[in-house]
């Protein structure tokens, strides 16, 4: 650094300052654009795979409460507590739409829109499966019903566990992937931040030497 040995001392310490001002500087704009990073992902996060997973689970929930009272409506009982029944299955299959149209707006991706697209058809069929055997049931035609039961009906409400299933794991990855990526950023803008810190130090240490340096060289002259 022989140019820097000519320097002057003033020019010295204010090349120092520049230096090390620099890479501070550099640091807090690298730090702040990974804070803006962290908090783009903590926003997806809050807004979309949250919301998103909770609305999923809602509709595994309700899914699991339509199967379990269609298969009480099998079991012997009056015809009033079979009507009961026929109601809480209407209400619970308009709940299951209400949910699903509610899951629209957080729907991030086309392969995700096509698995909600197909959750919800599976609910209608499986709807209508209920519906058929319960309409043999009320024929008298107990046997037919609960063979139904046995085997279409079965694979209806299997079909629908399967895509609910398969969106509450879409949102469960994604809200995996985005505190991931959030985790990346913090440690990278921590790390940065201390290897900047590290080196102005450095290069102040540095300048501080070399100004030290000439100025006991021109003493001792």
């Amino acid at each position: 650094m022989g140019w820097f040995d000519h320097l002057a001392l003033r020019h010295k310490l204010l090349v120092n300052f520049v230096a090390s001002g620099g890479v501070l500087l550099l640091a807090l704009v690298f730090l702040g654009f990974q804070i803006r990073t962290v908090g783009g992902h903590t926003q997806e996060i809050a807004k979309i795979w949250l919301p998103a997973l909770g609305t999923a689970g809602e509709i595994s929930q309700l899914r699991l409460r339509f199967r379990v009272r269609s298969l009480e409506y099998m079991l012997p009982g009056s015809a009033e507590e079979k009507e009961k029944i026929r109601q809480g299955l209407n209400k619970l299959d308009a709940s299951l739409h209400a949910a699903l149209k509610a899951y629209e707006p957080l729907i991030t991706s086309e392969d995700e829109r096509r698995i909600h697209g197909e959750a919800i058809a599976a609910i209608a069929a499986y709807k209508a499966e209920v519906d058929k055997a319960i309409a043999l049931a009320e024929a008298g035609d107990e046997a037919g019903a609960q063979d139904m039961r046995r085997t279409t009906w079965v694979k209806a409400a299997d079909l629908v566990r399967d895509k609910t299933d398969a969106l509450i794991e879409i949102n469960r990855a994604g809200a995996a992937q985005a505190s991931e990526v959030a985790d990346v950023a913090v440690t990278t803008g921590i790390q940065s931040s201390i290897a900047s810190l590290i080196a102005g130090a450095v290069l102040a240490g540095t300048a501080g030497f070399l100004a030290g340096r000439q100025a006991y060289g021109a003493a001792v002259e």
